[in-house]
């Protein structure tokens, strides 16, 4: 089978959960997915949302060109899927990117992310359409939006990114369903994180995000383990996205004995850094306008 055209995106971890007050933020973490568009039929098994031919609906609805014949996927990542790692937004910035390398059809960052928002909607792998998580998975670094708006004004804030070590603990699946009126419940913590990183404090509204998250879940496993990894350090730690992964923050100098103290807790982890933020005007050609879902 012939590759046609190739995208990529990164991962990330949350700082602000969507579902708790309209606005959201994620960070882009050093892992990453790579999406191959390819000639022939092939069977995604691991794409449960069914993002993938979602991700070719939406460019023909669009009316935008594709190759002739039969059309595949062939997916490569490091992003553990299911965790709130942000996997189903990459999943869909990686084949958007795939299809605008195999049909030299420019899409601006922005216009990537708005598309996304369209197909996790559609496909049902997230409630809020995940507007924080489609910019840092394209690869624009961490901003605060407004997930109900889909224009410049959804731009909140921009991060400058931590220079962080980051260590993702795995628990397994999910073992709940998200109950939106918990999250409503807690809106005022919420609003609380929202502010915080507003005031430019990203670990606080980090840590404030992560206690909110786990108690929406009814997640007491995740607050006792904050108190586990966080007992005599100055790492911060909190569930990213929905869970069940927990993020753990480090600085440098003490990533070794993060690391050891997550082995002592019997914990499966994978560790990364933060990613850098990469500058994007946001130019957008007159033709996008109408592509923008």
């Amino acid at each position: 089978m012939r590759v046609l055209g190739t995208g990529r995106a990164n991962g990330g971890i949350s700082f602000l959960h969507a579902l708790g007050c309209g606005n959201g933020c994620s960070a882009p973490i050093d892992l990453h997915m790579t999406v191959s568009l390819i000639d022939g039929k092939t069977e995604n098994l691991d794409d449960k949302h069914g993002i993938l031919e979602a991700s070719l609906d939406w460019w023909r609805a669009k009316d935008l060109s594709l190759p002739e014949g039969d059309l595949g996927w062939q997916v490569h990542s490091d992003i553990p899927s299911g965790m709130g790692l942000k996997s189903s937004s990459a999943l869909a910035v990686a084949a958007l990117n795939a299809l605008s390398n195999a049909t030299d059809r420019t899409l601006t960052h922005l216009s990537i992310a708005h598309a996304v928002v369209n197909i996790q909607t559609q496909t049902g792998c997230s409630l809020t359409g995940g507007l924080d998580d489609a910019i840092t998975a394209s690869g624009l670094g961490m901003r605060l939006v407004d997930n109900n708006d889909l224009g410049y004004a959804a731009m909140l804030k921009i991060f400058n990114p931590l220079d962080l070590e980051i260590f993702i603990v795995l628990r397994g699946r999910r073992k709940s369903a998200i109950d939106k009126a918990a999250f409503e419940a807690l809106q005022p913590r919420f609003e609380e994180a929202c502010l915080k990183l507003l005031d430019g404090d990203l670990l606080a509204a980090f840590t404030q995000n992560g206690i909110a998250v786990a108690r929406c879940l009814s997640d007491d496993e995740a607050l006792r383990l904050y108190s586990d990894i966080e007992s005599g350090s100055t790492d911060r730690v909190a569930i990213t996205g929905s869970g069940p992964a927990i993020a753990v923050l480090s600085e440098t100098n003490s990533a070794a004995a993060t690391a050891e103290r997550l082995d002592s807790l019997g914990l499966n982890f994978i560790r990364t850094r933060m990613l850098q933020v990469r500058e994007d005007d946001f130019v957008v050609d007159p033709w996008e306008d109408e592509v923008w879902a």
